[in-house]
């Protein structure tokens, strides 16, 4: 969630030279490679001119966001397997049918 409150202010080297952690602990950050210590969470919303509670909300916030998108895709998806599920059915229904009628027309020539 760092890349998000950082990147429409300042690049990892402002960011680092502002914060006073090292650019390549704020990338290990922003992967989720490392967790921040309380410490170092406090020097990066200085940083970045926020309170750490806000960088909180923040978190919470796009972490809501992301179940909420992760939701609609499942339903996309489940939605798109229904849709292929009746299409297979209508094309079978539709298959039966056709046979049938070709085994009405060869019943009728042989008569």
């Amino acid at each position: 969630k760092l890349r998000t409150d950082r990147t429409p202010r300042m690049s990892i080297r402002a960011l680092a030279a502002a914060s006073g952690v090292s650019k390549t602990h704020i990338v290990d950050i922003e992967k989720g490679a490392v967790s921040p210590t309380h410490a170092k969470l406090c020097s990066i919303a200085r940083g970045l001119g926020l309170e750490v509670s806000a960088m909180c909300v923040l978190s919470e916030t796009l972490d809501a966001a992301a179940a909420a998108a992760a939701v609609a895709r499942e339903q996309a998806e489940a939605e798109r397997r229904d849709a292929e599920v009746a299409r297979r059915k209508a094309d079978s229904a539709a298959r039966t049918r056709r046979r049938q009628k070709q085994r009405e027309r060869e019943k009728r020539a042989r008569s």
